[in-house]
């Protein structure tokens, strides 16, 4: 996929000010840097991954800090995040409430978490714990978060579908 097209499928309404995300499961960058194009200026994105990428440390005007690490344990060394993005890796999370309890003690006050995964409930070797759009909206009610939105949604080349949405606590 092309950062073009990452970021159309994760268009929102960023909002004013500096802010601070993180990319949780970033792999090459793809959807760090379609992120990164929709921030403010001075912004900055901390993108995590288990495995050493070599991604750019800046993206227009917004500030790309790398770390490895796995991302469920990544996130405690973050600071106080304004959103999250989670581009094809919550479908490796098989408790995904007692992840999203977790993950939104990192989120401030109207925090958002961005996901992009398959339209599929069905797993594979390389999506263990699919999780549907509907499904997901499910747990993220359940998990306190108090809007749910589809963004967007492709043709995958792998599964079906792929879908984006936004949550916001």
């Amino acid at each position: 996929m092309e950062i073009s097209e990452a970021a159309r499928l994760i268009d929102f309404q960023v909002g004013n000010g500096i802010q601070i995300w993180a990319d949780l499961g970033c792999g090459a960058g793809t959807f760090t840097y379609a992120l990164a194009s929709k921030l403010p200026n001075d912004s900055t994105v901390y993108a995590v991954d288990r495995e050493n990428q070599h991604l750019r440390t800046t993206y227009g005007q917004v500030a790309v800090e790398f770390v490895q690490s796995d991302f469920q344990s990544g996130l405690n060394s973050l600071p106080l995040l304004d959103g999250v993005i989670m581009a094809n890796s919550l479908h490796f999370i098989k408790d995904k409430i007692t992840f999203f309890d977790h993950l939104k003690r990192k989120l401030k006050r109207e925090g958002k978490l961005l996901i992009v995964e398959y339209e599929t409930n069905v797993g594979s070797n390389w999506v263990p714990f699919p999780i549907r759009f509907n499904e997901l909206k499910a747990l993220a009610n359940l998990s306190g978060f108090t809007q749910v939105l589809k963004l967007g949604e492709i043709p995958s080349r792998y599964q079906g579908s792929m879908y984006s949405a936004l949550l916001t606590i």
